[in-house]
């Protein structure tokens, strides 16, 4: 059984794990179900959105995402 995250999209035939945490400034602390879920699928990359301004990495392929980016313009993280 693997770990759990928020979200796991497929978008154009490729897995997207996504957690969502409330924090203003996530740390790499809060993602790491999202770590163990992208070891455990061998995937590159994950995203954890959050209420802040700034996209940010947390290093080992996770990208902290700003919640307003995602509502304002879904197609952009698509392409992501």
């Amino acid at each position: 059984m693997g770990t759990e995250v928020d979200l796991l999209l497929n978008v154009e035939a490729r897995l997207v794990p996504i957690e969502i945490k409330l924090h203003s400034a996530p740390t790499s602390r809060d993602a790491e179900a999202l770590h163990r879920c992208m070891k455990d699928l061998k995937l590159k990359h994950g995203f954890l959105i959050y209420p802040g301004k700034e996209a940010y990495s947390l290093g080992e392929g996770i990208t902290a995402l700003p919640a307003e980016r995602i509502l304002s313009s879904p197609r952009e993280f698509i392409r992501l």
